[in-house]
């Protein structure tokens, strides 16, 4: 397989055209092994399977992938050679956004017209019985591997090799005896490295183990076991129950149980934990308005910490082109007693005219650490942006799209750093077929009475062969240095996913990247089924 793989190198992944390449600023909370957790989450930006360029003080460490992500926490794994940190450390992801993750999915393609290969032939389906279960999800088995050279340009390099074999499972069993459903997600893989070998070398993860039950007779809803609570954004993964009582228009509840080691997802009844929420929505004519409101605590059996005692609010508001959601989130300060503002944010998106969409948002944070016997509230980080995005849907080239960003982040006792990027993306151009994707982002900061800057900048081109997707592309990446001196590295990138039959399809990749002090060859392959 890996032989078949070698083929189709080329060097490093860049952003497809539906990407996104900003910049997060963020604190390692926790590190276990060769996981990293830092103080950002989905609420940043990020999402399982982004692939993040690491930067400390502006110089680039090597490259991560978001192996899983919450509102406000973000679990990271090492995609290039592992590279030190600590905890507290203060870091700059620039990231693109849903780049595909070499550990959790295959990347999703980018032309939104194309067929997918998981659903063809699904018309000729046989129909299910649906008095009976009904068993639906989606397994994935693969491989990943990676190859490294690093130099400071003085001496020797240093080589390292990493290959993973991972197996994916996801399902959903309704119509079980009793009215249940059972849910279930869990990832499994063998982690080989040299020189530097794994502690645990197998690696077992359950993100989902639940068993949920709808009452007919009165609005209770009952889910028990390992899961995510939709109506809480702000607690993270839970062992324990839920009850919710109400619809999906207005309602509340109560969870309670445990929090799972935050280093490998094991359980542990080491923070117990509960929240009480309530939520309600209401719809007249263009306007609908939802809302979350909690509380709660968890409680650290450790006789050296205190009871984290917390409070929350989550509304979003649509209204014609005008949409817009605000968060906020109060702790109680573990020293003082008094409470803070740990977060708060808005995001605001208005389609100013046909095609012409506008965008604002901003977050200030102040990550809760809480593990082994820390505890404090971090330093509060805070991003302000907005951007342009202007779509043509007739002309030409119908469905071209141009953006424009600017973002500027603040964290104490750092200098600011200024984001500007932008791109301009080509579903397809007439009578080739082909799509097209051009972006870059420039950032810059003043450190040490210096001005630091970095450039990013991608393209590629993509293309469907009846079912079968393509894409190919290159990136160059310019990191500062000490002094004047600069990291420059280059790379390309290849994908290719092939539909086998009905619900069956197999991806593969090849990336690599060179320059002066780094190079590395990464190999994927996968093959997935939805069932």
């Amino acid at each position: 397989m890996r032989r078949s793989l070698i083929l189709l190198v080329a060097l490093v992944s860049f952003p497809t055209m539906a990407q996104e390449v900003i910049s997060v600023e963020t604190v390692v909370t926790f590190i276990a092994g060769q996981t990293v957790y830092v103080s950002s989450g989905t609420d940043n930006g990020l999402v399982a399977r982004d692939t993040l360029e690491v930067h400390r003080v502006g110089v680039r460490l090597g490259d991560m992938v978001v192996v899983s992500a919450t509102a406000d926490r973000a679990v990271l794994g090492f995609s290039d050679a592992p590279f030190s940190v600590t905890i507290g450390d203060r870091l700059t992801l620039t990231m693109t956004v849903a780049e595909p993750d070499p550990i959790e999915l295959p990347p999703t393609p980018i032309e939104t017209d194309r067929p997918s290969i998981l659903t063809l032939g699904e018309d000729d389906a046989p129909q299910r019985n649906y008095s009976a279960p009904r068993v639906s999800g989606r397994i994935q088995i693969g491989v990943n591997s990676l190859m490294s050279s690093t130099s400071t340009g003085t001496g020797p390099g240093v080589s390292r090799t990493y290959a993973t074999p991972f197996a994916l499972l996801r399902t959903q069993i309704d119509n079980l005896p009793g009215g249940l459903s059972l849910n279930t997600r869990a990832r499994a893989a063998y982690r080989y490295a040299d020189p530097t070998p794994f502690s645990e070398e197998v690696d077992l993860r359950v993100y989902d183990l639940s068993l949920e039950k709808s009452f007919d007779e009165i609005p209770l809803e009952v889910t028990a076991g390992r899961f995510y609570n939709s109506y809480d954004r702000f607690s993270g993964y839970w062992d324990g129950l839920k009850l919710h009582v109400g619809g999906r228009e207005r309602g509340f509840g109560v969870a309670a149980g445990f929090q799972p080691d935050r280093s490998n997802e094991a359980p542990t009844t080491d923070f117990a934990k509960y929240t009480v929420f309530g939520h309600a929505a209401f719809e007249r004519e263009d306007l609908r308005f939802d809302g979350t409101i909690l509380g709660g605590q968890i409680i650290p059996q450790s006789d050296n910490l205190q009871t984290r005692t917390f409070a929350g609010i989550e509304q979003r508001i649509f209204a014609g082109n005008f949409r817009a959601s605000a968060e906020a989130l109060a702790d109680q300060d573990p020293e003082t007693g008094d409470w803070l503002l740990s977060r708060l944010g808005g995001r605001v998106t208005v389609t100013a005219s046909r095609g012409v969409r506008l965008r604002a948002s901003a977050i200030s944070r102040r990550p809760y650490l809480l593990y082994g016997d820390n505890q404090s509230l971090l330093s509060r980080s805070t991003r302000v942006g907005g951007g342009v995005t202007v779509s043509l849907r007739e002309g030409p080239l119908p469905g071209v799209s141009v953006r424009a960003d600017v973002a500027n982040a603040m964290t104490e006792g750092r200098p600011n750093t200024l984001t500007v990027g932008g791109g301009i993306s080509i579903p397809r151009i007439p009578s080739t077929g082909v799509g097209l994707s051009v972006n870059g982002t420039m950032w810059q900061n003043e450190n040490l009475g210096e001005t630091q800057r970095g450039i990013y900048g991608g393209a590629g081109i993509t293309k469907s062969f009846g079912s079968t997707y393509g894409r190919i592309g290159y990136r160059y990446q310019q990191s500062p240095l000490l002094g004047t001196d600069a990291l420059v590295t280059h790379g390309l990138d290849a994908m290719l996913q092939v539909p086998l039959r009905s619900g069956l399809a197999l991806t593969l990749q090849a990336s690599a990247s060179f320059g002066d002090r780094i190079s590395s060859t990464r190999l994927y392959s996968a093959i997935w089924y939805r069932f």
